[in-house]
């Protein structure tokens, strides 16, 4: 009897260990190198979390990132939302090598939020001394709109 509740414990530890070996893969953009026209960027596939990325464009430096918000969100889960998605676009997506963020999203075709991140906010992300949660207090230029500021 205990051989087999043994063999059995052992037996699910494998399958524990083999069922968290696949890796996340997570795709890095890199826009370390400026260019002198805008150029669109490559997706490959991403999606963002809290948000459908439409597109991204670098402009030398400065990248613009384009959105479109999920649906069945309340107005703050779609602002909250649209925080997380850029923090983690600096902290795991690479975008901590661009000197500037320009965001922008939509819902329902209608601009609800756009704001733009400095290189400041953006090292400090990636230095893990912003937190996902207080991305909102960092960001510059913001607008929301109007009808979502309840």
């Amino acid at each position: 009897m205990k051989i087999n509740k043994l063999i059995y414990l052992l037996a699910c530890a494998i399958l524990l260990v083999g069922c968290g070996s696949k890796k996340k893969e997570v795709v890095v953009f890199d826009f370390s190198e400026p260019t002198q026209i805008a150029k669109e960027v490559d997706l490959q596939g991403y999606t963002g979390r809290h948000a459908d990325i439409v597109s991204f464009t670098q402009n030398g430096s400065t990248v613009v990132v384009k959105a479109k918000c999920r649906d069945n969100l309340s107005n703050d889960a779609i602002i909250r939302g649209n925080y997380y998605e850029v923090w983690e676009l600096i902290d795991e997506h690479g975008f901590d090598t661009a000197d500037e963020i320009q965001y922008w999203a939509t819902f329902q075709d209608q601009k609800v939020v756009s704001f733009t991140v400095d290189k400041d906010t953006i090292s400090k992300v990636k230095e893990g001394k912003i937190l996902q949660g207080n991305m909102g207090d960092y960001v510059s230029d913001l607008w929301i709109l109007p009808a979502m500021q309840n």
